[in-house]
């Protein structure tokens, strides 16, 4: 009787530590970017390329990477916020959608301006050049 639950007691604990396919263990475990089905490498790049900016955050549950207002020191009456959004778990163009907010400075306010859409476009081929990179170290 006690040799029989030792066995039970082992093979439990053999089984709990494997990682998990359908709680029986015997397969691969999925890291957070799986789990979350958020592409791991255009998440390192965007966080890669928009780490210089000033207080970037960054929310992998949420799969965003965002940056504080930029001024540009050759024009300190444009500002900009830059926002990348991973959409899915594929390293392709459409998991990957960039917001660029503009904002001009007159007479002492910041107005809402328009950000040129080959910024964005110049953006996100960057970040999909920057992860194909990665994946392929």
């Amino acid at each position: 009787m006690i040799k029989n639950f030792l066995i039970f007691l082992m093979l439990s604990l053999l089984v709990t530590n494997c990682s998990t396919i359908g709680g029986f263990g015997f397969g691969k475990k999925k890291n957070q970017f799986e789990k979350l089905k958020i592409n791991e490498f255009l998440w390192k790049a965007s966080n890669n390329l928009l780490i210089n900016y000033p207080n970037v955050t960054s929310d992998l549950k949420d799969g965003y990477v965002s940056t504080d207002w930029i001024i540009l020191k050759k024009n300190s009456k444009n500002r900009f916020k830059i926002t990348v959004y991973i959409l899915g778990s594929d390293l392709i163009e459409e998991n990957l959608e960039i917001f660029v907010t503009k904002e001009v400075l007159k007479d002492g306010f910041w107005k809402k301006g328009q950000a040129s859409s080959s910024f964005s476009d110049s953006l996100k081929k960057n970040i999909i050049l920057r992860a194909k990179k990665l994946k392929s170290e």
